[in-house]
């Protein structure tokens, strides 16, 4: 067990320690295995206020990317961002690097009833002149300033993709290469961007700007004890000798990634049974 401090509650309490640690080398103590494992959460900053945000933003864009997944075809086609409604300068320089690259690009508020701006992309060949070394790549971004949240999904999906060319992640193996690159598979998502209309303004997605990382917390927190969610844990992983502020922030209610041992929550649940 690890000792973490409730921020809703103000008040230390103690997390499995699976659900902290990222050391996937080391033999698994007994009892291991009961919780989902990852990197959801950790995060850091130049001070620990900063990397409370930023974890809380990773662990609120992992819940709605999930719960958007979860959705049937119809739903989860809804909300597609309409493009040249965004205003923002930084967005529309990158966007316009993609469509210079020419790549197709779509992109989804995804934002859950946590109502934190979280916005989904895919980008793809728009032809199939040069699939040889392209693919499907997706991004996802989550932040309470609009454009910050877009602008990071917007690049996540543009390393992906870069990603995937150079293959250097060592953690995909042949198959998972070969379906991003499978040209049926290209064709499909490009089809699903044709077929899909963008509804959803730009400035209809919620949006805060905080003067302080303490503003931007207060508010993170306060949407998220608003969805029903009553424990936002944060433990302090910061090392005196780096001086570099770490932590690993958990919140129980919220819905992990999809993967191997995941279960549903019950927020999950009522979205697949379409009461959400």
């Amino acid at each position: 067990w690890c000792e973490g401090r409730d921020l809703l509650k103000r008040e230390s309490v103690f997390v499995p320690y699976e659900m902290v640690h990222t050391n996937y080398t080391t033999p698994f103590p007994d009892g291991h295995g009961c919780f989902t494992a990852s990197s959801n959460g950790l995060a850091s900053g130049n001070r620990v206020i900063e990397a409370i945000s930023h974890g809380i933003c990773e662990v609120v864009e992992r819940d709605a990317t999930t719960l958007w997944k979860l959705r049937d075809g119809e739903k989860l086609d809804q909300n597609r961002l309409d493009i040249s409604s965004v205003d923002d300068p930084v967005c529309q320089e990158i966007l316009g690097k993609l469509e210079r690259a020419g790549l197709s690009v779509a992109v989804w508020d995804i934002t859950s009833d946590i109502e934190i701006a979280t916005f989904g992309c895919f980008i793809v060949p728009r032809d199939d002149s040069a699939m040889w070394h392209c693919s499907v790549a997706a991004g996802y971004g989550c932040h309470l300033v609009r454009q910050v949240a877009l602008a990071r999904a917007l690049t996540e999906a543009a390393q992906a993709r870069l990603t995937v060319i150079s293959g250097l992640r060592d953690d995909f193996g042949r198959d998972a290469y070969e379906q991003l690159l499978d040209p049926d598979v290209v064709r499909a998502v490009r089809q699903r961007i044709l077929d899909s209309a963008p509804t959803r303004r730009f400035h209809d997605v919620p949006n805060y700007d905080g003067e302080t990382f303490e503003d931007d917390v207060e508010w993170e927190l306060k949407c998220i004890r608003k969805a029903g969610v009553s424990r936002v844990v944060v433990v302090d992983l910061t090392k005196i000798e780096f001086g570099l502020p770490v932590v690993r922030v958990i919140v129980p209610g919220v819905e992990s990634i999809l993967g191997p041992g995941y279960l549903p929550g019950h927020r999950a649940r009522l979205v697949s049974a379409g009461k959400s």
